[in-house]
């Protein structure tokens, strides 16, 4: 049937009400349930069962679950399983039998005898088997717990299983958890004998390049090798996972390679870890790799020159330890190609931040090993090696109690059965040791997070002022942070002018294959932060509002926060937190992995001049930052500013609709008017181009330099002039931005934005809230920075520092946009109506398009808008002008040029 409701909703200060009309459409039931089929084995007799698990004594029925198969390699739901078997020596009925997790009760009376076995389809039970990992409990008639099993596609549970063409099958009876289950070629209805080695297959995967050191998709590759005793044809096989097939004839004789290189499609081989399967052309699986690029994979293979070599072509792929990091060698198969696997420690633990007369205590599970040792380094001496032990499959080792604020760090190493040397961290990790920080007395009164690094004197004394390095160069760094300790990271100085300020801005890299979220201070996980010295804000505050108000817009934003910063224990100063924005923050603002990304360097304003640049010189004015690896001559870029140059008026207003993202510079010009970006006209600023949905963006950096703060002769960017501007033609010497600030409706948008985010952020009071709870957080940490590092002109303490913001920017800006005599629009009424008109759906029912209709005479800001019937939040910067309507497509991709002002639209999950 069909109905009409009123929905309202607030972006954050305003309502809006939205007339909707939607079908609301009847859903069909299934009539028919098919009953329960099962398949019944044996089990070999209870005394062979008991050779296997001699700590049983079987008395009675004893009732297990036996075999999982919960992630088919055909990625079909209906080739799993879950067995059941008697382990016992009496007989016992089933009916009325339940397994949770899968919400399944057995109705019909099925007598399993000792030694049987019974399989449940994924056809025959409602749902399916969680590929990441379930909970299944197994109770009896009278709800009695009988067996319980949580398995996961994750370490410590064996990887094979997840989609690798083996199941979970269970080796002890009587245990629970991961130690009772091993991965094994599927048996349902039969006993399973445990079995290290493929099945006979022809070929398999020897090697794999995922990430090339400068980043090329295009030299990535997945080499295989003969492994028959015939010469075989390639034509038609495949290697699943990627987009992969030979489509012609070609021989490979056995023990003969054959690799991928050039040959694979965008993103086919994931940076973050892949299922590889090869496939021949009945569709049967001969070879399963399942990589990973951190945890006990070697992280030297993630972009840092090498690629992955398998050891053994014999055992399974899904092993980290039978892989190692080397020199890529595409179609040249290893000499020794039956290697041994390299033994691994797993779930090592230790005890971290230990008190001064705690010992250090390490433990970790065995695998293979039959010897260890530990060795120890204190602060940066040289090694020591400490006591360890191998007790049934438990590695323990300790290191004596140290004295207060001591770095310790230490390093696991073991030999296997067959005489292979394996470490904890494994060769080819980030890492050389783990490690942690003994307690110490605070050294000042702070409520900061603190950062504390170690670096020896003579390397600091060389790293501080180097400022000739870039890119992942960098000194030699172990950081502390959020409980934990990375040994091996890196730190340079970064930034252009900010390279030659007394206290220096830093950039900070994890070791490779390592992130952290700062013990849960970070918005999302990061393998490298900047350290922002504030060396040009008295007040230490600017770059923090600036990342408030980025939150509060919703828009595109930069994490900061300050943190107290120490090196060996010692006070280096107070820094902010800066969210580096590399690949990880462009993925959590929504870009795809395609996106071009130029950074605005000097004086680059897009104009028409900047085409008579030198190749060279257009990239120091426009530096590539993503798929630097083409050599393009930065043509997309170019072809922007030609055509920038070359639209008229009336012509500029339709191309931006259809090649911008329109809300998203609205966004960033009325976020960047409030804090009053005094630079990125000409510089500071991302220029980004998204072929996901052949969108242009522009996106405003580096925030010293705001609430008042510019960049003047004589002094630079260290004047002590605070000033307040109209700001509202700014930036518009950028030909992007100025399409937005001299054209109708588009300016419209932005004034609207600008005034309802002032409403909230420029409201009396708001600020000068904020800069009180920034001045309790950071004021001693502030005064003890100041005595190291001193400031440029007058002398001034962070609350005086914060006092001017407030007289000479907060005040007088309040009035530009909020008084009687501002130019903006009014505020927003506090509730006005918009209507969703037409919807148009896709094949499968969803809504794919919605129209927004404003009739009325004034801009309307539906940002952050959640429309409930539509399970959607409308982007930050919508702004519907006068008389017009917005398209809402909830399929990210190009418009086209009939779709007139659309906008993406993510539905909430």
């Amino acid at each position: 049937m069909f109905g009409c409701s009123m929905v309202r909703g607030a972006t954050r200060r305003q309502t809006v009400a939205i007339l909707l009309t939607l079908c609301a459409c009847s859903s069909s039931t299934a009539d028919d349930i098919s009953m329960p089929r099962y398949e019944v084995g044996s089990l070999p007799p209870p005394s062979s069962a008991n050779e296997m698990l001699p700590e049983v004594s079987v008395k009675g029925p004893i009732v297990r679950f036996s075999e999982i198969m919960y992630h088919s390699p055909s990625e079909d739901p209906h080739d799993e399983f879950i067995e059941i078997a008697n382990y016992g020596d009496e007989a016992v009925n089933l009916q009325h039998w339940c397994i949770s997790g899968i919400s399944h009760c057995i109705s019909e009376a099925t007598n399993l005898d000792p030694g049987s076995f019974y399989v449940l389809n994924q056809s025959e039970f409602d749902g399916n088997l969680s590929n990441s990992g379930e909970r299944l409990t197994l109770t009896d008639p009278l709800d009695r717990v009988v067996d319980v099993v949580e398995y996961a596609d994750s370490d410590p549970w064996p990887p094979q299983a997840d989609g690798g063409g083996a199941s979970l099958h269970r080796m002890m009876t009587m245990r629970r958890g991961v130690g009772a289950w091993a991965a094994g070629r599927p048996t349902p209805g039969e006993f399973f004998v445990s079995e290290l080695e493929q099945p006979e297959r022809e070929l398999a995967i020897s090697e794999v390049h995922y990430h090339s050191v400068d980043d090329d998709p295009k030299k990535a590759f997945v080499e295989v090798v003969n492994v028959g005793l015939e010469p075989l044809n390639l034509n038609g096989w495949c290697i699943t996972g990627t987009s992969f097939c030979w489509d012609n004839s070609r021989t490979l004789q056995p023990g003969s390679a054959e690799a991928t290189v050039g040959l694979l499609g965008w993103g086919d081989l994931s940076r973050s870890g892949e299922r590889l399967r090869v496939v021949d052309p009945s569709g049967a699986v001969h070879d399963t790799v399942a990589y990973l690029d951190s945890g006990n994979w070697p992280a030297l293979a993630d972009g840092h020159g090498a690629s992955l070599h398998r050891r053994n072509l014999e055992v399974s792929g899904e092993e980290p330890g039978n892989w190692v990091a080397g020199v890529p060698s595409p179609g040249v198969p290893n000499d020794d190609s039956e290697m041994p696997l390299i033994p691994i420690f797993k779930e090592v633990r230790y005890t971290e931040s230990p008190g001064s007369s705690e010992p250090i205590t390490i433990t970790g599970l065995a695998g293979d090993f039959v010897s260890v040792r530990l060795v120890y380094v204190v602060d940066f001496g040289t090694e020591i090696e400490a006591e360890a032990s191998i007790n049934d499959g438990l590695v323990t080792a300790s290191i004596p109690p140290q004295e207060e604020g001591s770095l310790v760090r230490f390093r696991l190493i073991g030999k296997s059965s067959e005489g292979v040397e394996g470490t904890w961290p494994i060769v080819g990790d980030g890492m050389q040791y783990g490690g942690t920080v003994v307690q110490s007395p605070p050294s000042a009164a702070t409520g900061l997070p603190i950062l504390r690094l170690f670096m020896p004197d003579e390397i600091w004394a060389e790293a501080k002022d180097d400022r000739d390095l870039d890119g992942d160069e960098g000194y030699q760094v172990v950081v502390s942070l959020g409980g934990t300790v990375f040994d091996n990271a890196k730190m340079r100085i970064k930034g252009n002018q900010a390279r030659y300020n007394k206290k220096k801005k830093w950039k900070i890299m994890l070791p490779y294959g390592y992130e952290t979220d700062g013990g849960g201070l970070f918005r999302n996980s990061v393998d490298q932060f900047d350290l922002l010295p504030a060396a040009t804000d008295k007040s230490f505050s600017r770059e923090a509002l600036v990342a408030d108000l980025q939150a509060l817009s919703g828009g595109f934003s930069q994490e900061v926060f300050p943190m107290r910063v120490e090196r060996n224990n010692d006070f280096l100063g107070l820094f902010m937190y800066g969210e580096s924005l590399d690949q990880e923050w462009r993925d959590l603002m929504g870009f795809s992995s395609e996106v071009y990304v130029w950074k605005a360097e000097l004086v680059s304003k897009l104009k028409p001049k900047d085409l008579l640049f030198s190749d060279s010189k257009f990239g120091r004015h426009y530096e590539r930052i993503t798929k630097d690896w083409i050599d393009d001559g930065d043509v997309l870029l170019r072809n922007l500013i030609s055509t920038l140059s070359s639209l008229s008026d009336n012509e500029v207003v339709s191309w931006a609709y259809k090649n911008v993202d329109v809300p998203q510079v609205v966004e960033s010009l009325a976020t960047m008017r409030i804090v009053q970006h005094s630079e990125w006209q000409h510089k500071n600023y991302f220029i980004a181009f998204d072929p996901a949905d052949a969108k242009w963006r522009l996106v405003p950096m580096d925030f010293d330099l705001t609430f008042g703060r510019f960049y003047q002769s004589p002094c630079n960017s260290k004047c002590d002039e605070i000033k307040a501007f109209p700001y509202l033609e700014y930036p518009k010497e950028n030909r992007l931005a100025e399409i937005f600030l001299t054209n109708e409706p588009f300016r419209s948008m932005v004034d609207r934005r600008t005034r309802e985010l002032s409403e909230i952020f420029l409201a009396d009071g708001y600020l000068e809230q904020r800069l009180e709870e920034l001045l309790s957080d950071m004021k001693e940490d502030a005064t003890e920075d100041r005595m190291l590092w001193g400031a440029y002109g007058n002398w001034q303490t962070m609350e005086m520092a914060q006092d001017l913001i407030v007289r000479d920017y907060l005040v007088p800006k309040r009035r530009m946009y909020l008084g009687a005599q501002s130019v903006l629009p009014d505020a927003q009424p506090s509730e006005v109506t918009v209507r969703i008109g037409q919807l148009s759906y896709g094949t499968d029912g969803r809504v794919i398009s919605a129209e927004i209709e404003n009739g009325l005479d004034l801009a309307v800001d539906i940002s952050n808008l959640f429309l409930e019937e539509l399970n959607a939040v409308v982007p930050p910067g919508v702004v519907v002008p006068a008389k017009s309507e917005v398209l809402l497509l909830f399929e990210r991709r190009p418009t086209t040029k009939d779709d007139g002002f659309a906008v993406f639209v993510m539905t909430e999950d």
